[in-house]
């Protein structure tokens, strides 16, 4: 059995209420349950946060199991990997069967079936698989600010031609997938016995600050949009 367990503590800083907060009328972690609900691959839903009001609007919106989180899980130091790993051995408690667990958070609202799917397809050969977007430039002409300098990040690289430099990736936070035994013993998620699924670069949006809710509310907009004609 598939299983999406969704992290939504409280307590954002950089937008308040973000897990909760209304995207295009109805909260977030709403829109994200309501589509899992129609995944036939995901055939249970699991929220774990230290909110009764993250908790409330999950369980009315179709959330199968609630975990009310421990304090020392919901902190900003709290890490992705501990806090599904809690969830796991919360459910191997009920004596819940289940082998694939996929992260989700509460923001990941362009995710899809075909993602998910594709996902589970990558899953046969890798400890972790994980959504990715190739960066629009290649990062090995990137640079730092050093007291209002530049300082190369990769000087033996910066006269290469762009034709001739791989193109990298970086995570798109939409999902984290792996076996549930997976979970309990390797922390790396991202490392080289990880794969991932690539997303086009607007097919995703990694909310941090309220710019990107400004954007992510534009593009879904969009393509709903687009969708109705």
């Amino acid at each position: 059995m598939n299983i999406a367990i969704i992290p939504a503590r409280s307590g954002s800083k950089r937008i308040k209420n973000k897990n909760i907060k209304n995207f295009v009328g109805k909260p977030i972690i709403a829109r994200v349950i309501k589509k899992l609900k129609k995944n036939k691959n995901i055939k249970l839903i699991v929220v774990t946060s230290d909110s009764e009001k993250i908790l409330k609007i999950s369980k009315k919106n179709g959330a199968n199991i609630l975990i009310k989180r421990p304090k020392n899980l919901s902190n900003d130091f709290a890490d992705t990997h501990s806090v599904i790993k809690h969830a796991i051995n919360y459910l191997k408690l009920k004596n819940l069967k289940f082998e694939n667990v996929f992260c989700i958070y509460p923001t990941s609202i362009f995710l899809n079936s075909a993602t998910i799917l594709k996902a589970l397809k990558k899953l046969k050969k890798k400890n972790y698989v994980i959504t990715g977007i190739k960066y629009n430039h290649p990062i090995e002409r990137s640079f730092t600010n050093t007291n209002n300098k530049i300082k190369l990040n990769y000087p033996k690289k910066i006269n290469s031609r762009t034709n001739d430099i791989s193109s990298s990736y970086h995570d798109a936070a939409q999902l984290y997938l792996a076996k549930a035994n997976t979970w309990l013993k390797d922390k790396k998620i991202i490392s080289n016995n990880s794969s991932f699924v690539e997303l086009l670069k607007y097919s995703s949006v990694d909310i941090d600050t309220i710019e990107d809710w400004y954007m992510a509310e534009e593009i879904y907009k969009k393509i709903k949009r687009h969708n109705e004609k």
